[in-house]
């Protein structure tokens, strides 16, 4: 009796940690879209209104854009290796939070950076593929 139920055991399992990583790889991907929301929504505050709330509200989520399809896109050619990779992206999720807090947004950049910190962190533990497709720990280029 005990081995049969330690084989049911097994295969709630093996169901179990691919839908915690397809969960965990959703919640990576909301983090990539969130991250711009909050650097429009951080740009706009920091601006003095007008024209250059619109181009700081524009600015900042196009050059997380930039240096994520430079360095962490799947497809670039210089993309960076795990850690250095994880790195980078806790410096963007950081750097969000910080334009958030002094756009006059503190609590959202504070739980962001946080949320999204944790999230990216989650991808590498989970054993799975990261949000580009590749194995976590890979160091492929």
């Amino acid at each position: 009796m005990a081995l049969h139920g330690e084989a049911n055991e097994g295969r709630m399992q093996e169901g179990f940690i691919p839908a915690l990583r397809m969960a965990v790889e959703a919640g990576a991907f909301l983090c990539e879209l969130a991250m711009l929301a909050v650097l429009a929504i951080g740009g706009w505050g920091l601006g003095s209104g007008g024209l250059m709330s619109i181009a700081l509200a524009i600015f900042y989520p196009a050059l997380a854009i930039l240096i994520w399809s430079l360095w962490m896109a799947p497809s670039s050619a210089r993309r960076l290796p795990d850690p250095w990779r994880l790195i980078v992206q806790v410096a963007l999720f950081a750097a969000t939070g910080v334009v958030a807090g002094l756009g006059g947004h503190p609590a959202l950049g504070s739980a962001f950076a946080v949320v999204a910190i944790v999230v990216f962190a989650a991808t590498r533990r989970s054993g799975g593929p990261t949000c580009s497709g590749h194995q976590a720990g890979s160091s492929s280029s």
